[in-house]
């Protein structure tokens, strides 16, 4: 009876070792996979073919869907093409898996001036890593109350008010006309 037992153990055992060896060795095929497709997406960008590079970025998030690379190249490649909306849900998903926000800040911004949403590219803006006048006007911007006068900025010297408020209004004239 031990010896059966022993047997049993042994066989489940090596059941288990297949099954994971199997499983580490899908995962490796299908990231080879992902980054084949990436790497002709890339080409296929550079050459701005930008239909085959979307396609084969779909392709590579199909096989690994938190591949970062892929998730902002898609991004790039659907603003490109002007895709405002699939370009808005592509970048956000690569911020939402970890890729920096500033690599992905710069092209949301693109997309939402161009979806005519100025108030998102505030939203974006990281205040806690901003200084000098761009620290003081973002933070002024998302504290502003127009009810209550201009208040957020009263803390911020005045000249970086006015420097902050000048870059501002060269950025509004890229807002397009609806």
């Amino acid at each position: 009876r031990s010896s059966d037992l022993a047997a049993a153990t042994l066989a489940s055992l090596l059941a288990v070792a297949v099954l994971v060896t199997s499983m580490v060795g899908t995962a490796s095929a299908q990231s080879a996979k992902a980054s084949a497709y990436y790497e002709d997406a890339l080409k296929q960008y550079e050459l701005n073919d930008l239909p085959r590079a979307a396609i084969q970025l779909k392709n590579a998030l199909q096989a690994d869907p938190k591949m970062l690379a892929a998730n902002l190249l898609l991004g790039k490649v659907l603003l490109r093409s002007r895709e405002l909306k699939a370009a808005e849900a592509a970048l956000e998903e690569a911020l939402k898996l970890g890729v920096s926000k500033s690599e992905v800040a710069p092209l949301l911004g693109q997309v939402y001036l161009q979806l005519g949403e100025p108030r998102k590219v505030i939203d974006i803006v990281s205040v806690s890593g901003a200084t000098g006048s761009q620290g003081c006007t973002a933070r002024g911007l998302r504290r502003r109350r127009p009810e209550r006068g201009n208040r957020g900025l009263s803390r911020c010297p005045a000249r970086l008010v006015r420097a902050g408020y000048a870059r501002a209004s060269g950025a509004a004239d890229l807002q397009p006309a609806r």
